[in-house]
């Protein structure tokens, strides 16, 4: 069959004969058959590796299914047009986000298209044949995380779901790095080749102001006002920035995936990255009076508050430690002004 000179893009649902591959895919998109395994899945989404038949390029799918909730097409519908939005604006060196190539609806699910890029950071964290990911590797990796998430916000968007799963490295080429250390030897590490990162999953994203409240993100990365379901800001990203470089330098979660009891989590977190200031402690035992006593937390939870360290005493170089301190201050007018902590002596000085 002859190939058209340009493919039609599948913006609304088609008729059944333009799909392949369990009538989801449609053309020029065909599900690669020589990776069978997913690139991830989250809470409702899967996605799948892809091939662009026309352009010969690898993608990635996105498949949403169609269930009764409304909740899985309104992020689908936000994250198309925050993608289409940020695709219109401008070409930035900034600009380090997932580029959209297509996206349709079909009976049983909602389905986007990306350009396919390498693993995520909280696979590569993980990986046991890479070494710990080198200091000089964070900063750099933390200096495009701050520059990504300014651009979105001077651009008016608010992610409200950063963590290590949503920031994924353009390839996954790696090269054996030797060093000399500190013990007068030298040593071999295999590591990123390259650290160029892309930002992901903007189905959470928010642009009114006035809607910004309640609860959203994930487990681990939430400020305390979204623990609190209160009313926040676009200081929300900082506080994940925060948590995203403390896991860098650190290769631990600076937060635990928290109880689900919000008295309990908010006593752990006065512990890693408090103490809460007195008005913020007030405003939160207005809601739950008896809030930072030992006494109503359980075992389990007084246990891991004993145990647990400050931010100060888990991040070892100083620098980081205190840009961290600053990204997730509890007080959300307090975490500063990304573009300064672009230049601040963490992500500003280069150590091997």
């Amino acid at each position: 069959m002859a190939r058209p000179d340009k493919p039609q893009p599948p913006f609304h649902d088609l008729e059944p004969h333009r799909y392949a591959n369990n009538q989801q895919i449609a053309y020029p998109f065909h599900l690669d058959p020589e990776r069978r395994c997913s690139l991830g899945s989250g809470r409702y989404a899967k996605v799948n590796p892809g091939i662009d038949l026309y352009a010969g390029t690898a993608v990635a799918i996105k498949m949403i299914p169609r269930v009764e909730s409304c909740c899985e097409e309104d992020g689908f519908k936000r994250e198309v047009k925050m993608l289409m939005k940020l695709t219109r604006l401008p070409t930035s060196s900034l600009a380090r986000f997932c580029e959209i190539k297509d996206h349709w609806t079909t009976l049983d699910h909602f389905v986007i298209v990306f350009e396919r890029y390498g693993e995520d950071l909280a696979t590569v964290l993980r990986k046991p044949r890479l070494s710990a990911i080198p200091l000089y590797q964070a900063k750099e990796i933390s200096r495009q995380l701050l520059q990504a998430v300014r651009f979105l916000h001077e651009n008016g968007i608010i992610h409200t779901d950063l963590k290590p799963a949503n920031v994924v490295f353009t390839n996954n080429a790696t090269t054996t790095q030797f060093f000399y250390g500190l013990d007068n030897a030298f040593h071999q590490r295999t590591i990123l080749k390259s650290t160029e990162i892309r930002l992901i999953d903007f189905g959470s994203v928010e642009e009114d102001p006035s809607k910004c409240g309640g609860m959203t993100g994930s487990a681990g990365f939430r400020a305390p006002e979204i623990m609190m379901e209160w009313n926040w800001t676009r200081t929300v990203d900082h506080f994940a920035i925060g948590c995203i470089i403390a896991e860098l330098v650190s290769s631990k979660p600076l937060l635990p995936v928290f109880t689900g009891r919000t008295i309990e989590d908010i006593a752990i977190m006065d512990k890693i990255i408090g103490p809460f200031p007195g008005h913020l402690k007030i405003a939160i035992q207005k809601e739950f009076p008896t809030a930072f006593e030992n006494n109503t937390l359980s075992t389990t939870t007084q246990l891991f508050i004993e145990s647990a360290k400050e931010v100060k005493e888990r991040v070892q170089d100083r620098d980081a430690a205190r840009l961290i301190s600053q990204l997730t201050n509890p007080e959300p007018d307090r975490r500063g002004d990304l573009r300064r902590h672009e230049t601040c002596k963490f992500v500003r000085t280069f150590e091997l």
